[in-house]
């Protein structure tokens, strides 16, 4: 997602000139879905508000990969990963936020103000708050999903982290076996 973000004009250009020298139909309509698909700003934001969630994604997927992972660690992360999300959403007394005080990233408010300063009519605010709806509607799902599977796996991770070489070796808080 990151690297579709950052070569976006550089595939802009590539798919208008293949749907150009294209001669096959179904190559040249595929060529023009997509071109048509990296020419419209508001998929361009929905990558902007979309990579740095996913891009979490990918950092706790690869530490759930290692082999010598902390279960009680990687609850942490997860757990924290969970916070993130909804410190996005809701304020400190769980309420959601308004539309304008939710934390869609930096680079995704940078965007939609360099539109709405080219494009400053009702329609483009109009487009720009249907778009952060949107936005908002992805990062409760990606929250929602978090927290269903963090709390199906608590157990889970809780017994694992019993069996971590940090507290089994400790004579101290080491669990009783049997």
């Amino acid at each position: 997602m990151f690297n579709i973000l950052m070569n976006w004009e550089e595939l802009k250009a590539y798919f208008i000139s293949a749907e150009l020298v294209q001669s096959q139909f179904y190559t040249k309509v595929k060529a023009r879905l997509l071109k048509e698909m990296l020419s419209d700003y508001k998929d361009n934001l929905f990558f902007e508000s979309a990579t740095p969630v996913v891009q979490e994604f990918e950092r706790l997927n690869s530490l759930f990969q290692q082999t010598k992972a902390d279960p009680h660690e990687l609850y942490q992360k997860i757990f924290l990963h969970r916070r993130s999300l909804q410190n996005r959403l809701y304020d400190a007394k769980s309420q959601k936020k308004n539309i304008h005080q939710v934390d869609f990233g930096v680079k995704f408010l940078t965007a939609c103000n360099k539109f709405l300063q080219e494009n400053n009519s009702a329609e483009a605010h109009l487009e720009i708050r249907n778009v952060k709806e949107r936005c908002m509607s992805m990062l409760e799902e990606a929250r929602s999903q978090v927290t269903c599977r963090l709390l199906s796996a608590r157990d889970t991770f809780e017994s694992l982290s019993k069996l971590s070489p940090v507290i089994i070796l400790n004579q101290i808080s080491r669990p009783d076996v049997f």
